[in-house]
């Protein structure tokens, strides 16, 4: 189960990268008001489950706290980083509000890695 884990990280994680890769190429941060939101999920997906692999590995079931608490700390990181980068800046809400937004969209992410764990732990 721990490779089925791990290899769904992986797999999050290079959708994730060539979606931002696509927004930083074609200014989809720019254009589509919604284009950060999926990004923001998969993070929070990939944050859970990685945060969950590491859990089982050390022979500790993974709570909902731990996995949306790692995907905010991974959110926390994207947010510094589009900060001093200047990508991701929103031309539809103000900067607070886009960062709100996009620490909710970690939230859901996480959630949802925590949910697909514990289905592969009953299956």
């Amino acid at each position: 189960m721990t490779a089925r884990i791990f290899f769904s990280g992986i797999v999050v994680f290079f959708v994730m990268a060539y979606c931002t890769y696509l927004s930083v190429v074609s200014d989809f941060f720019v254009h589509l008001s919604w284009w950060d939101d999926p990004i923001h999920i998969l993070g929070g997906v990939w944050a859970g489950l990685i945060a969950s692999w590491f859990l089982i590995r050390v022979e500790e079931s993974p709570s909902v706290m731990q996995c949306v608490g790692f995907a905010l700390f991974a959110g926390l990181a994207v947010e510094i980083f589009e900060y001093y980068s200047g990508i991701g800046r929103s031309l539809f809400m103000s900067y607070p509000l886009d960062t709100a937004k996009d620490f909710a969209m970690d939230i859901i992410g996480g959630y949802l890695a925590w949910w697909y764990v514990r289905f592969l732990q009953k299956v």
